[in-house]
């Protein structure tokens, strides 16, 4: 199985609102949400300040609001249909974070994932996004000894496979053993520790439990 790991250059700042708003007519939004959505989206303006010096207010003319709620699900719309044109493996996606997945079980198997990518190559077009090329990674899980596997670009530019990359915080390791991320998730946990341990004088278990609990065990659900 091979996973191919897709980066979009500012995905959330470069988000077309002309596409996006059609997307949201194609999905039934209209009358007051839609003229709602519709002045979310198009009536920002935006100033820059560098110590007292503030810019003329220009008009914010592409992108989604970062940091608000209907950020994260807004961007679901727009790649709603990534994988409309995708006919052979499945893809991915949260917010920014897009991956195909295809089963190669041998050479002739790897037109799978070069049709699939130039599909997606298409897609982006089409919906006026740009990859980075170069932060593209691709993971191949149970790789059989003989086999090859190369991915190029449009650009002229191979896909290196790599043995890990991270995955929604997670670090995935191409043999599916998850090693570095236990280690990386055990050492940062100890950091942590440490520093309780130096600061607080008390070894009293409700307290001990009481700073644990949303620093230690949050750390060791997502470790940075």
């Amino acid at each position: 199985m091979n996973v191919l790991y897709i980066d979009f250059e500012k995905c959330f700042d470069k988000v077309d609102f002309k596409i996006l708003l059609n997307k949201l007519k194609l999905k039934g939004v209209k009358d007051k949400a839609y003229k709602w959505l519709e002045n979310f989206l198009t009536k920002r303006t935006f100033k820059v300040k560098v110590g007292i010096e503030v810019s003329e207010e220009e008009k914010v003319i592409s992108g989604i609001p970062q940091g608000t709620c209907l950020g994260p699900l807004l961007m679901l719309v727009m790649n709603s249909d990534i994988d409309a044109k995708i006919e052979n493996g499945k893809v991915g996606t949260l917010a920014d974070d897009t991956k195909i997945t295809n089963t190669i079980t041998c050479n002739n198997d790897n037109y799978k994932m070069e049709e699939d990518l130039k599909s997606l190559e298409q897609w982006a077009m089409e919906n006026n996004m740009k990859m980075n090329d170069d932060k593209f990674v691709l993971l191949c899980y149970n790789k059989k000894p003989n086999s090859t596997n190369k991915l190029t670009l449009r650009s002229g530019l191979d896909i290196k496979e790599r043995e890990g990359t991270r995955d929604l915080g997670v670090w995935m390791e191409n043999d599916a053993t998850f090693t570095i991320h236990i280690a990386n998730t055990v050492a940062s946990c100890r950091k942590i520790m440490s520093m309780i341990l130096r600061t607080f004088t008390t070894r009293e278990d409700h307290i001990m439990m009481t700073l644990f609990n949303p620093i230690i065990y949050k750390r060791g659900a997502n470790p940075s």
